[in-house]
């Protein structure tokens, strides 16, 4: 997902920078949105060039090649994930503080996760942290100022953009213990393990009503994980029944309705159930008949003559 990122007529002008092809120099921005507030983003070169030369012949390869050996970007494996991060990018990018946390790990396969306030924005004074390599998964509560903004975003001048290799290493971050909040919930509600779950159910349900009302509805369920999967398998059978195809799917119920009436506990017929039609179409069939033969009838037998 491409975000709105800040860029400086320092940018042009960086020494290192002009030295790469154009294609390069108009990629290197290109990266800062598709990355996080952290600024790290999937190695995937295909779903890349899509998103920043669609219409272009270019090789993303040899483009990011031309970047990382200039030191403007890193590639790495971390976690059993193809990652790029850009080294400066917060000398130079202020991330909105609402912004989603990075799912991916940095080179040491660490998770950071910026502690937020009740309003869901970063305060800028904790980093929690957890690794998922070669131990298990754990989360602590690191106390430190926020490194990445020591000097303000709109300060990008020529050398800003050149990797930091002259100057010394921060040192390693003390992790107190402290267990943070786990799972924060977003906007409508929802945890984020729910909101995923819930996307993929508002994906495949045929009715698009009513989506914030079937939210609502979905995070009451206890046990999403579960339940999506059992919700997926019985709508697999649902969406071809013959109550939900009638009538181009005028009896589908709404999204919301279904959730709350638990109603991926139905039963699945037999396969070899024969639906019967309406009520209605079933009585007038049966008057058929007698409308047909109507004019046939004898109505004079049996009547005297006066």
């Amino acid at each position: 997902m491409a975000r709105s990122r800040n860029i400086k007529p320092g940018f042009y002008t960086n020494e290192d920078l002009v030295e790469c092809s154009f294609a390069a120099r108009l990629l290197f921005p290109g990266l800062w949105m598709l990355a996080d507030r952290e600024g790290r983003l999937e190695d995937r070169p295909k779903r890349i060039k899509m998103s920043i030369f669609p219409a272009d012949n270019v090789n993303i390869d040899e483009l990011l090649y031309e970047l990382e050996i200039r030191g403007f970007i890193k590639r790495y494996t971390a976690d059993g994930k193809k990652v790029i991060s850009i080294p400066a990018f917060h000398e130079h990018q202020s991330p909105h503080g609402k912004e989603q946390d990075s799912v991916l790990p940095d080179e040491n396969g660490i998770y950071k996760v910026k502690k937020r306030n009740k309003n869901d924005l970063v305060t800028g004074e904790h980093v929690l942290v957890k690794s998922l390599v070669g131990i298990e998964s754990s989360a602590s509560t690191v106390q430190a100022p926020d490194q990445h903004h020591a000097s303000p975003p709109d300060s990008l001048i020529p050398d800003s953009l050149i990797p930091n290799s002259i100057k010394p290493p921060i040192p390693p971050l003390e992790i107190e213990d402290e267990k943070p909040k786990s799972n924060p919930p977003s906007d409508d509600g929802l945890t984020r393990e729910a909101e995923s779950h819930f996307d993929t159910f508002w994906k495949v349900y045929p009715k698009k009503v009513g989506k914030d009302q079937a939210a609502k509805v979905f995070k009451k369920i206890k046990k999403p994980a579960e339940t999506i999967t059992l919700i997926l398998e019985a709508l697999a059978w649902q969406v071809n029944s013959e109550q939900w195809t009638r009538d181009n799917g005028q009896y589908i119920p709404n999204p919301s309705t279904y959730l709350n009436a638990g109603r991926w506990k139905d039963e699945k017929p037999p396969d070899n159930v024969i639906f019967c039609r309406r009520k209605d179409d079933l009585k007038s069939k049966a008057q058929a008949p007698q409308r047909e033969n109507f004019s046939e009838k004898d109505y004079g037998m049996g009547v005297m003559d006066l």
